[in-house]
């Protein structure tokens, strides 16, 4: 179970019969229930997740000749992804044992996050990531032919977090 969102635009626009201006800007918001994440027969122990992405795109294209265009651009991305703890708190250690998921009436599951997969538990993680890019380039035709060249810079800023080894593992 989930809350969805997704939404997405574009606009096209022509200054002249030699320059051309694209823009588009997409999100998404999805809000995982909580279980979805992490699934406990205890108490305060269900855990959901949330998405939130968005990115947004602006692109110049000029043409200097019939054969030399130029093309200018900057876009945006962030990424965001929660996933929080619930209710109980992180110190509860999460016990499993080998000997107790093979009983022929199923495990034994104790208290904890991922109660039938402790070791590999990482909550609470997340955070965001946003990433910065502006690019240029040139385009020739000559003949049959096509030449490019162009540069871009980019700029990556990640703020996440991995909750690995939050919780006691026994």
């Amino acid at each position: 179970p989930q809350n969805a969102w997704l939404f997405t635009g574009r606009i096209d626009h022509r200054f002249d019969d030699k320059t051309s201006l694209m823009g588009r800007y997409a999100f998404q918001n999805n809000d995982l229930f909580s279980g979805t994440n992490s699934l406990s027969p205890y108490q305060g122990f269900n855990t959901g997740q949330i998405n939130r992405n968005q990115n947004f795109n602006l692109t110049v294209t000029h043409a200097l000749s019939p054969r030399l265009f130029v093309e200018s651009g900057v876009v945006y991305n962030r990424f965001l992804n929660l996933q929080p703890l619930g209710a109980a708190p992180a110190t509860t250690p999460c016990w499993q044992y080998a000997l107790f998921n093979t009983l022929p009436t199923g495990p034994i599951v104790f208290p904890g996050y991922a109660p039938d997969a402790c070791g590999s538990t990482a909550l609470p993680s997340g955070g965001a990531q946003n990433v910065y890019q502006t690019y240029g380039g040139v385009t020739l035709s000559w003949g049959r032919h096509t030449i490019k060249a162009g540069g871009q810079y980019l700029h990556l800023r990640d703020n996440r977090t991995f909750g690995a080894n939050q919780t006691a593992f026994f």
